[in-house]
């Protein structure tokens, strides 16, 4: 079965708009939010941002990229890692430089170590 549902710009932005105000709700009632983020998330696509002089690598997670810097975490086949380091397309991983393909496809589950949350 395929989960992928087409929107027009239209409904996106009403669903956007449902789905904040629930979110407002649960923030008052001292609720959880993260079912409602992973639901924004998916309508809208998640954007990282980072600095320019961050240093990011984009691993393929089969479908598409997805974006990692030092201290990010991701799983593949062959288990779930932390980045240590990145030179260019190769990432240091348990102390040993490989090259990202050898661990994609990738999914990324932290973007960077420290992350600093944000309301949004």
């Amino acid at each position: 079965m395929n989960d992928n549902v087409n929107l027009s710009p239209g409904e996106k932005n009403l669903l956007t708009e449902v789905l904040y105000d629930e979110r407002k709700d649960r923030v008052k009632n001292h609720q959880d939010t993260r079912p409602i983020d992973n639901l924004i998330d998916k309508t809208l696509g998640r954007v990282t941002l980072h600095r320019k002089d961050e240093k990011v690598v984009c691993l393929s997670n089969g479908v598409g990229i997805e974006y990692i810097a030092i201290g990010g975490i991701f799983e593949s086949e062959h288990g779930r890692f932390k980045v240590q380091d990145i030179d260019g397309s190769k990432v240091k991983i348990n102390g040993n430089w490989h090259h990202k393909s050898e661990f994609e496809p990738a999914t990324v589950t932290q973007f960077k170590g420290n992350q600093r949350g944000m309301g949004r």
